[in-house]
């Protein structure tokens, strides 16, 4: 689980911040055109390494439908009282 500081959002914020500042100090003439270069390029490591993280955290949560999705199944006929498979207690009929 990710902690305050590895929270995707928090980084899209942080890194969002920066490229505004970036844009501010390229208006203004602070940054040489290869410190921004390097700034940007920092900034799209950092959002590769994001998209990645997020990208397996997707199959894992795949994985887990698929698996849940297949017990759900698997049990459905035992969970039924009409079906010969159902494992519960048999209604009392008056």
């Amino acid at each position: 689980m990710l902690g305050w500081s590895g929270c995707s959002v928090c980084v899209q914020s942080t890194a969002l911040a920066e490229t505004k500042n970036y844009i501010n100090l390229s208006k203004q003439g602070l940054k040489s055109a290869p410190q921004r270069k390097a700034l940007l390029e920092k900034q799209l490591t950092a959002l590769h390494a994001q998209l990645e993280t997020l990208h397996h955290a997707e199959r894992k949560i795949a994985h887990k439908i698929a698996l849940y999705t297949q017990m759900i199944e698997e049990q459905k006929d035992f969970l039924n009282p009409l079906s010969p498979a159902y494992q519960g207690n048999p209604k009392k009929t008056s």
